[in-house]
């Protein structure tokens, strides 16, 4: 029950209990005559009664309710992760994120999306495409298979290896994937423009209500089609970025 929802209710009560009391006081003063004005007052007070209990078990009702989402908001805080990027860096079509969980919850199943946006370019219609988030050792120089964060967890680095891209050709329905560099010869061969490349972590926890994680991995990067060399990596147009 929103709050005028509950105003609408306490200005009904405020009514009937105004017309009820006025209506027992005219008949006790004799202001309306009636046959049987003991009869007529108890019925007006029960109908008194009546609204007040109606008016306390709504507002029970609303503080249950409130005390329901609360219990569940503090349930999401102590179950949900909260993913930070501390940094990236590309090396190749290999993808490099530092990432902090925050939150209290574990990260599973992270992945890393790569979604292309190609407005001067008519045959090609992107779709996202996901690449697993592997934690990286950096000690020994090798990817491990665990795509999950750990709650309160301090930066760990997690790649994403030979990234890809994904699109719908012209007439189809489903998407086909492409290595990264792929894409972007097919791009560049057929003609100029501007593309924008916007990398997202998605992932799940496991939580009472559905929690599904989606948040910006950095900010996207926009590029000129003609300014890049003829097989670009993600690393590449990383670097354009930085000129």
């Amino acid at each position: 029950m929103n709050s005028n929802t509950r105003l609408g209710w306490l200005i009904a009560y405020i009514i009937v209990a105004v017309s009820l009391i006025g209506g027992m006081i005219a008949v006790n003063t004799g202001s309306i005559t009636v046959q049987r004005p003991i009869s007529v007052t108890t019925t007006l007070l029960s109908a008194l009664l009546t609204a007040t209990v109606i008016l306390l078990t709504q507002q029970q009702v609303e503080l249950s309710r409130r005390q329901v989402e609360m219990e569940k908001r503090l349930m999401q805080f102590e179950t949900e992760p909260s993913i930070e990027v501390v940094d990236r860096w590309f090396e190749d079509d290999d993808v490099y994120l530092k990432l902090a969980n925050y939150g209290h919850g574990v990260a599973q199943d992270l992945k890393l999306n790569c979604i292309l946006e190609c407005p001067e370019t008519d045959w090609f219609q992107p779709e996202a495409s996901q690449t697993p988030l592997r934690r990286y050792d950096s000690t020994e120089k090798r990817v491990l298979e665990d795509t999950s964060a750990r709650p309160q967890e301090e930066p760990v680095t997690f790649v994403a290896k030979n990234i890809t891209t994904a699109r719908v050709p012209k007439g189809e329905t489903e998407p086909i994937t492409e290595e990264f560099q792929t894409c972007f010869r097919s791009l560049i061969s057929n003609g100029g423009g501007s593309v924008t490349v916007e990398y997202r972590i998605t992932g799940n926890a496991n939580v009472i209500d559905d929690f599904d994680i989606d948040r910006a991995a950095g900010d996207s990067m926009t590029v000129e089609l003609t300014d890049l060399p003829d097989s670009p990596t993600a690393e590449s147009v990383y670097r354009y970025q930085l000129n």
